[in-house]
């Protein structure tokens, strides 16, 4: 097998995501088919990724000495048909639809962005921080209990309700404004 046909650059035509393998017809030899051609892949094990090319992209293949038969996919090749979606300082995925995860290594920031629905499931959420910021045209919390442990709490808006069969302040209570009391008694207890 002569040197230039060890590596080539062929087009993906099918692709097995249970196997991991990939089809590649290489337009250059008659449109040859290669039978299933395994891919080389960044992880394996507990670090496996599912990053398959897709039927129509370009790849590079690389095969042993001994024949057609017998070599792998080493992934797929830019080939200039898209604008690469970020400059060199950021690194990360971008897919289709808009969706990105990436991290700025100018910024030291990490910049993720759904198109649809971010779903985080843990046994426990660990967030720490200067500050956090939820912005949002509602925020629901569901939980059994909820706790907030602060030196001041404060909470603003153009209405508050608490809807409970029993409310319990065990401080100081200081009403700035009108107090209206309905049906209810006030006092110690």
């Amino acid at each position: 097998m002569a040197a230039d046909e060890l590596v080539r650059i062929g087009v993906v035509s099918s692709v097995d995501t249970d196997t991991g393998m990939v089809r590649v017809v290489f337009p250059d030899m008659d449109d040859m088919v290669s039978p299933e051609l395994p891919l080389l892949t960044t992880g394996t094990g507990w670090g496996l990724t599912n990053a398959m090319p897709e039927p129509g992209d370009n790849v590079l293949c690389v095969f042993r000495g001994n024949g057609r038969t017998d070599g792998f996919c080493l992934g797929a090749i830019y080939d200039g048909s898209y604008d690469m979606p970020a400059d060199q300082s950021q690194r990360g995925i971008y897919f289709e639809d808009g969706s990105y995860a990436y991290f700025d290594k100018t910024t030291g920031s990490i910049e993720i962005n759904a198109v649809g629905t971010v779903n985080v499931q843990a046994k426990d959420v660990l967030i720490k921080a200067e500050s956090v910021q939820i912005n949002g045209e509602s925020v629901t919390i569901q939980a059994k209990t909820v706790s907030v442990n602060a030196e001041t709490v404060q909470i603003s808006g153009k209405s508050f309700s608490v809807d409970a069969p029993k409310v319990r302040m065990n401080s100081n209570v200081t009403v700035v404004g009108k107090l209206d009391v309905l049906n209810q008694e006030i006092g110690g207890g």
